[in-house]
C-alpha cells in the first residue's frame, strides 16, 4: 500500500506547491516588465532632457532617472535577499534547508502530488465508511447508546433525526463529552445526547463548514469551561452517547433546536394560552411547540424562544431545549 505519511510534508502538498509555482512564476513575470518600463521611462526622461530650457528642469530629471535606476536595482536585488536570509535559516537548521529546496524540486511534480491526494482523499473516504460500518455493526456499543423513547405526552422528541456525520479523534469526542457532561450530566445520558445534538445543530446553523471541532473550540459552549477542572472526565457511557450523535449522527432533538437555558436564566415561560407557568422548574408545566421560554437580564442579547422538550422530563429544574424562529426558517430552506 503507498505510503500516505508523505502528506506530513508541506513540500508534497499540491495546493502549497502550486503557490509557491505562482509567486515564481509572479516573480519572473516582474523582473521581465520592470526593465522594460525602466527602459521606456528613461528614454523620455532624456528626451524632456533634451528638450529641457532650464538647468533646474535637466537636474530634476537626471534626478529622476538616478532614482528610478536606484530602485530597479533594489528591485532585482530582492530575491538575491531572500535567498541569503533562507541560507541563513538554512544554517541553523539542516532540516529546514532540506525541505526548502525539497519544495523547488517537486515543482516539476504537482501533477502528480494532486493523483497521490486523490488517492489519500479516497482511501480516508472508504476507511471511514468502514469505521460506520463498524460502529453500526457493534452491538456492545448500540447498546450503550439506546434510541430515545418517549416517555411523555408532553415530551415534544420524536425520537431520533439523523444529520451530518463528522470525523473526530477519540481525544476530541472526550472532549466534547466533558463538555456535554459539565452541562448536562447531573440529569442523565438522555440529556448529553441533547448537548451533543444542540452543538452540532448551532454549529451548522450559525457557523457551517465541515471543521466541527475546530470552529467549536471558538465558541461561548467551549469557552465558558477553558481550565481543566472544568472539563470534568465523562463516562464511557456519555462518551458513546456523544460519538452516536456527532459520529454516526443520530441526534435526539431535530435540526433547528438551537437553544437551552438554566432555569437560572430565564424571566418566564407561557403556558399557550396567553398565561404563564406557575413553576419553571417544573418540566411537566411546558408545552412543547407552544410554550415561549423567555430569557432574563443575565444572557447578552436576551430573548426568547419556542419550548421544545426536557430530556428529562422528571428532573425539576433541568434545562428546557428549544427553537428560535431564525433556526426553524434557516433549517427549512435548507430543506426544501
Amino acid at each position: 500500500m503507498m505510503n500516505l505519511g508523505i502528506f506530513l510534508s508541506a513540500c508534497t502538498n499540491p495546493a502549497v506547491l502550486k503557490v509557491i509555482s505562482f509567486v515564481l512564476q509572479l516573480l519572473d513575470i516582474v523582473c521581465f516588465i520592470v526593465p522594460i518600463g525602466l527602459i521606456v521611462m528613461i528614454s523620455l526622461d532624456f528626451a524632456k532632457n533634451v528638450m529641457a530650457s532650464k538647468d533646474d528642469d535637466f537636474n530634476t530629471n537626471v534626478h529622476l532617472v538616478i532614482k528610478r535606476i536606484i530602485f530597479t536595482f533594489a528591485l532585482f536585488l530582492v530575491p538575491t535577499v531572500v535567498e541569503f536570509m533562507l541560507s541563513l535559516v538554512s544554517d541553523a537548521s539542516n532540516n529546514f534547508s532540506g525541505e526548502y529546496q525539497s519544495c523547488l524540486d517537486n515543482l516539476a511534480y504537482i501533477e502528480y502530488y494532486e493523483a497521490l491526494y486523490e488517492e489519500k482523499k479516497e482511501q480516508e473516504e472508504k476507511e471511514w465508511e468502514e469505521y460506520l460500518a463498524q460502529l453500526n455493526a457493534d452491538e456492545v456499543f448500540k447498546k450503550s447508546v439506546p434510541s430515545y423513547t418517549v416517555s411523555s405526552g408532553n415530551n415534544g422528541s420524536n425520537g431520533i433525526t439523523m444529520g451530518q456525520k463528522y470525523q473526530l479523534t477519540d481525544e476530541q469526542l472526550k472532549d466534547v463529552a466533558s463538555v456535554c457532561h459539565r452541562e448536562q450530566g447531573g440529569y442523565g445520558i438522555e440529556a448529553v445526547k441533547a448537548e451533543a445534538s444542540l452543538l452540532v445543530n448551532w454549529f451548522e446553523i450559525y457557523k457551517g463548514g465541515t471543521n466541527f471541532y475546530d470552529s467549536m473550540q471558538t465558541t461561548f459552549f467551549f469557552k465558558g469551561y477553558a481550565h481543566g477542572d472544568e472539563r470534568p472526565t465523562p463516562s464511557q457511557e456519555e462518551i458513546d452517547a456523544v460519538k452516536s450523535v456527532i459520529v454516526l449522527g443520530k441526534r435526539n432533538i431535530p435540526l433547528y433546536v438551537d437553544e437551552h437555558d438554566s432555569v437560572g436564566d430565564i424571566a418566564y415561560v407561557t403556558d399557550g394560552n396567553g398565561g404563564h407557568i406557575s413553576d419553571i422548574n417544573d418540566p411537566s408545566q411546558y408545552v412543547p411547540n407552544k410554550s415561549i421560554v423567555q430569557q432574563n437580564g443575565n444572557i447578552d442579547g436576551a430573548g426568547h424562544y419556542t419550548y421544545y422538550f426536557h430530556p428529562n422530563l422528571s428532573a425539576r429544574g433541568s434545562d428546557p431545549f428549544g427553537y428560535t424562529d431564525h433556526a426553524k426558517s434557516v433549517v427549512q430552506s435548507r430543506n426544501s
